[in-house]
């Protein structure tokens, strides 16, 4: 099986220069605003605003090429000819607006890409780089990657375990929020079943490794968060199926606009060849089509590091038909955090000395119940006394 891959660095340039020319693109529109109103000839203003068209319709031109060169029609091939158009009728304010707004669109849709693929990467930098084994009495460092099902790990407490594995020897508590939500440590012993990258509380922990890093159960969360990632909601699927069909319907009618004031409305031929430019923007479903796989990568994402996993964006979208969920006798929906709800006392002993005491015992432990009891008598603002022996 396959490790989930981290995103390579050219992409992470492309955004930052998609941003860049985004940016710049904005920057000589508004200059190009400015020009035409304080400048004594056209050239400057027209210099700047050919800037603004170069920089914003970079990637959308090349967008355009390539669905040309496959035979496609696309959405960007409609809004670079429609600026196209713009500028032949002298109206480069227009289209360089236009260009703008559109690699804007572009530039947000990728950002949304790199932000899912980075929350995806973020789970798997839990991981830690090496793992300690027990070979023939002999304590050896190897990579994680080395590992393999049978290998006895030694776990030392504060660190995340390498590998999924049966505990051997040793007792512990784990903490599993990395893999099951739930923030209170299980208490681990031998027989007990242990996962890649939850944390060892405060005991020295031997596990026989049961599978490859590569298959823990992290990795394999992972790869379902990126087959989600292309299991695309039914509004997109319908989008990718219809587009090409629909550009070929939006170049028609701004074919039959033309056409029709041209010569049965009589317009001039400036005026025909504007209104069927208009039409090419004012029918490209840029607006609708891009916001939807960007919503559904970044709700994939975010969810995943909530240790919820979609199988695929309809699995997502099924879910806003949700109306009832039922819980079994074992459900509990919790803050998943224990806190301190109430004190009773003994011979007459006053609450405030009490939980003193009780936070003297407990403040250097890393139990859960120990740290709301510390919490506690934090937030009466009850200094814990000094304890010794721990």
């Amino acid at each position: 099986m396959r490790t989930p891959a981290r995103a390579p660095r050219w992409r992470l340039t492309e955004l930052r220069l998609m941003g860049a020319l985004t940016a710049m693109s904005l920057l000589a529109l508004t200059a190009g605003l400015v020009l035409e109103r304080v400048a004594s000839t056209t050239a400057a203003p027209l210099v700047i605003y050919v800037l603004a068209y170069a920089a914003g319709g970079a990637f959308p031109a090349r967008s355009a090429l390539a669905a040309l060169r496959a035979r496609r029609l696309d959405v960007n091939l409609l809004m670079v000819t429609a600026a196209i158009g713009a500028a032949a009728l002298g109206h480069w304010d227009e289209g360089a607006a236009l260009m703008f707004l559109f690699s804007l669109s572009g530039t947000l849709e990728t950002y949304a890409l790199a932000r899912t693929r980075r929350a995806v990467e973020a789970l798997m930098d839990l991981r830690p780089e090496t793992a300690r084994i027990d070979r023939d009495g002999r304590e050896a460092e190897v990579p994680i990657e080395a590992l393999v099902p049978g290998d006895l790990v030694i776990v030392r407490p504060g660190d995340r375990l390498p590998v999924d594995g049966d505990v051997v020897q040793g007792a512990s508590a784990v903490d599993e929020s990395t893999v099951t939500g739930e923030a209170t440590p299980v208490d681990k012993q031998p027989g007990d079943r242990v996962f890649a990258t939850t944390l060892n509380r405060n005991g020295v922990l031997r596990v026989r490794a049961t599978a490859r890093a590569s298959e823990s159960t992290l990795a394999r969360i992972v790869r379902l968060v990126e087959e989600a990632e292309d299991a695309r909601p039914r509004a997109q699927r319908l989008a990718d199926r219809v587009g090409p069909y629909y550009t070929m319907a939006v170049f028609g009618g701004a074919l039959l606009v033309l056409l029709a004031t041209r010569y049965v409305f009589q317009f001039p031929w400036n005026d025909a060849v504007y209104r069927a430019m208009m039409v090419l923007v004012v029918a490209s479903p840029c607006a609708v089509m891009i916001p939807i796989p960007a919503a559904v990568l970044s709700a994939i994402a975010n969810a995943a590091l909530r240790g919820i996993v979609f199988k695929g964006g309809d699995r997502l979208e099924a879910a806003a038909r949700i109306r009832v969920v039922a819980f079994d006798k074992t459900g509990t929906i919790t803050r998943a955090r224990a806190a301190l709800s109430g004190l009773i006392t003994l011979n007459g002993a006053s609450e405030a000395h009490t939980l003193q005491i009780a936070a003297a015992v407990e403040q250097h432990s890393e139990h859960p119940l120990a740290v709301a009891v510390v919490e506690a008598a934090a937030a009466r603002g009850l200094a814990p006394l000094a304890s010794s022996d721990f």
